[in-house]
């Protein structure tokens, strides 16, 4: 039922509207009447209503006043305000404060009664209109929250995003991550009925943190979890107290078995392949016995030094930066005959060719490069999962290594000539030498000579005399500009041999370009 405030000085119309309405059947409760505004700002302090009736006159506190209160805290509740015909003109004013209708003294009963299920009609399409934007704020919400969770699941992946849109998606999405862990969880049984109440379960034991869980596979489920980088407590072992709590209530209510691996704490969105790649390990150590809960820093199973681990990355990422294709292949095919021969877990594997997929991918994205230009019909990421053997994998994983090493070193030649051009754009009324320009690129004189010249066709004192005398011609145009000023302005120390070059190079003297330009 919609509640009713009626407020009016005058007991009498109180008392009236009260008693001569049949307020059951208008689906109204009057929850209050009062003989001021005062009395009624005070119980509407506490109380919520749906529709207030107020005479404008009244001692303390005016109509006015009641429906401005009204507007302010109680936004949904509509205003009625009764006044004389001498009032009507101020009684508008309240029109600024969303008053719902207005009843002019004297009405009849029918009048007030039409007045009020007018009102209730209003505050049904209020409502109705509400609960539509409601609808469609959850599924918003909802679609948002499928699309995050989308976006980190791609980071543990190791799939990664346009970097011209990447700062932006994350900024969209909301995510902001300082610090991380990744859960893994495994639920043991055939049975998936059980696995929503389990995820649930999960959800709400980390609801206190900044958490993101996913669907993995049909029995496999994930949660990165994000930490400021300022907390003063070791996430590790909040992270294994909730564990602990999540095994008990899954192993007693649910009655389901689940194992949880969690990965070593992460300062870098870029590692979540890695935290991934712990974690997994974590969870294939559960076979060797029945540990529910292995954290990787306690895991003291066969694996590699973590710092080994990372110290391999490391050069990987290195070498592929600096153009050195096979020392990275020589890496990769150490690593993965160390892991073949100690017959290391295909998930963990798999986990270790993922990330230097994405040392590669972030190589790609430091120099602005399309993944699609680099890796043309190819995708090495479901190449990588699709790796029947490890042989297969490392085969991959070396051909990813030489395409993106070649197209960097062109990216990288394209980027030197583009920089020696533009400092001799910059310094060309200056002396140059191939020493100056070299150490600007910081690369070799000679071998700069040679890269210039393969990719260009021209030598770079080629390229800077044209230069010169292309600057020349322009200031040539010009009527106030001596000949000798023009050759010192362009980076010749010598008139006369400026006019030589300038000759060779044009098939006229300095003198005679400047006279057929002005003809």
């Amino acid at each position: 039922m919609y509640q009713v405030v009626i407020i009016d000085d005058e007991a009498v119309i109180r008392k009236g509207l009260i008693g001569y309405i049949n307020w059951q059947d208008l689906n109204c409760e009057i929850v209050g009447d009062f003989d001021n505004g005062l009395q009624a700002i005070e119980y509407l302090k506490n109380s919520s209503v749906d529709i207030v009736i107020s005479d404008i006159k009244m001692p303390g506190a005016n109509g006015i006043e009641v429906a401005k209160f009204v507007y302010e805290y109680h936004p949904h509740a509509k205003t009625i305000l009764y006044t004389g015909y001498s009032d009507f003109e101020y009684a508008k004013s309240a029109i600024q404060y969303n008053v719902s209708d207005f009843i002019v003294k004297p009405s009849t009963i029918e009048n007030i009664i039409n007045t009020i299920q007018q009102t209730t009609k209003k505050i049904d399409e209020q409502r109705l209109k509400d609960h539509h934007i409601q609808s469609l704020e959850l599924k918003l919400s909802d679609v948002k929250k499928k699309e995050k969770l989308k976006v980190i699941k791609n980071f543990v992946e190791g799939i990664k995003m346009d970097p011209s849109t990447l700062e932006d998606t994350l900024k969209s999405h909301d995510i902001s991550v300082d610090q991380f862990c990744l859960l893994l969880y495994k639920i043991s049984g055939l049975n998936t009925e059980n696995h929503p109440q389990t995820i649930q379960f999960i959800n709400l034991s980390l609801n206190d943190l900044d958490q993101y869980t996913f669907l993995l596979n049909d029995s496999t489920y994930g949660s990165l979890v994000a930490f400021d980088q300022h907390i003063d407590y070791d996430p590790i072992e909040l992270l294994a107290n909730k564990c602990h709590d999540i095994n008990s209530f899954v192993d007693e209510y649910i009655k389901e078995q689940i194992f949880i691996g969690i990965s070593n704490l992460h300062t870098n969105l870029e590692t979540a392949p890695i935290a991934f790649m712990e974690a997994q390990r974590c969870l294939d150590n559960s076979f060797y016995g029945k540990n529910h809960l292995t954290i990787y820093s306690n895991f003291d199973g066969p694996k590699e030094n973590p710092s080994f681990v990372e110290i391999n990355l490391e050069r990987i990422m290195h070498c592929i930066t600096k153009d050195k294709c096979d020392e990275a292949i020589e890496i990769i095919m150490s690593m993965f005959t160390t892991m073949s021969n100690n017959k290391e877990p295909i998930d963990y594997i798999k986990s270790m060719g993922i990330a230097i997929y994405t040392i590669c991918i972030n190589a790609i994205h430091k120099h602005n490069l399309n993944l699609t230009d680099v890796f043309v019909n190819q995708e090495p990421y479901r190449q990588i999962l699709n790796a029947s053997c490890i042989d297969d994998l490392t085969q991959v994983l070396c051909h990813m290594i030489r395409t993106i090493t070649q197209y960097l070193c062109e990216g990288n030649n394209y980027y030197i000539i583009t920089q020696v051009n533009a400092y001799m754009e910059s310094h060309y009324h200056r002396p140059i030498k191939l020493k100056d320009i070299s150490e600007h690129v910081h690369i070799n004189s000679s071998y700069l000579s040679r890269l210039y010249k393969d990719k260009t066709g021209q030598t770079i004192t080629e390229t800077l005399r044209n230069l010169r005398i292309e600057k020349a011609k322009q200031l040539l145009k010009t009527d106030n500009i001596k000949t000798y000023t023009i050759a010192v302005l362009v980076g010749f120390d010598d008139p006369a041999y400026f006019s030589y070059v300038f000759k060779q190079h044009t098939g006229y003297s300095p003198s005679q370009y400047k006279n057929n330009t002005q003809t």
